[in-house]
């Protein structure tokens, strides 16, 4: 063996010893926060949540999880926070009906038809605080002879339907009604501007809560979550409750 390829052998040995060491830490520390008492789980919980908001790339994912994270704060924690609860509520809703969007075959069209499902009573009221802040009337595109209460369509002479016109207003009912018959490209541009107008404020948020939790268990958390190549931290919790709930099985005696 050359002194080239002894150095190699030995740097690669050293490297898998330092992985081993690495897993093993990782390992003793969610052994550490499955025994934990029970009154630490809420901050685990908590930072368990900051990581996957941190992690993730889909932004309404980002922002759903963000916002999950707030209302999962403890109310007499909440006074402490520059957290608007009313717009926490307003993100989460929003961020929820447009992740459960749903397609159905069009009957006129090659197209798919996109439906959201608000989570709300449709109202004056509802679409003022839900909708309001963020629409600002983008242009919308639905298939118009969907609509079900502001359309009137007419049929030609091969009982072929066709919209004669297209009743915009009261502008709340004519959205939640056109929310229901959306093109893919509507569905869209309604996602993209709810997005602009929520993400900076899921950003700020976030940078805010994370002052809740211990920050030594967060890093540890968001450290697992981020390392690459690892296994995710649900895997590792799984995979290592195992043998603790094997051995607590066997432990265990009946009265």
């Amino acid at each position: 063996m050359t002194e080239e390829q002894a150095e190699k052998e030995k740097s690669e040995s050293e490297q898998d010893i330092e992985e081993e060491n690495e897993e093993l830490s990782d390992m003793e520390f969610i052994q550490s926060v499955i025994r934990a008492p029970r009154q630490g789980t809420y901050e685990q919980f908590l930072c368990q949540l900051l990581a996957q908001s941190v992690i993730c790339t889909d932004p309404l994912k980002h922002i759903k999880i963000v916002a999950e994270t707030a209302l999962t704060v403890k109310e007499d924690e909440r006074d402490k926070l520059k957290i608007d609860y009313e717009r926490i509520q307003v993100l989460y809703v929003v961020a929820n009906a447009f992740l459960n969007s749903a397609e159905r075959k069009n009957p006129y069209f090659s197209d798919n038809i996109v439906s959201l499902s608000w989570g709300f009573f449709p109202s004056e009221e509802n679409f003022k605080k839900y909708i309001v802040p963020w629409y600002n009337q983008c242009n919308m595109c639905f298939w118009p002879l969907l609509l079900q209460g502001h359309v009137k369509i007419g049929f030609d002479s091969f009982r072929r339907p066709f919209v004669k016109e297209i009743i915009w207003n009261p502008e709340w009912s004519f959205f939640f009604d056109a929310s229901d018959c959306l093109a893919p490209v509507g569905f869209n541009k309604l996602k993209n501007a709810f997005v602009a107008w929520a993400g900076p404020q899921a950003h700020q948020y976030l940078a805010e809560l994370t002052g809740v939790v211990d920050q030594n268990t967060y890093r540890e958390i968001l450290g697992l979550y981020t390392k690459p190549g690892r296994k995710s931290y649900a895997e590792k919790v799984k995979e290592t409750a195992k043998p603790l709930e094997k051995s607590k099985d066997e432990n265990m005696v009946d009265t």
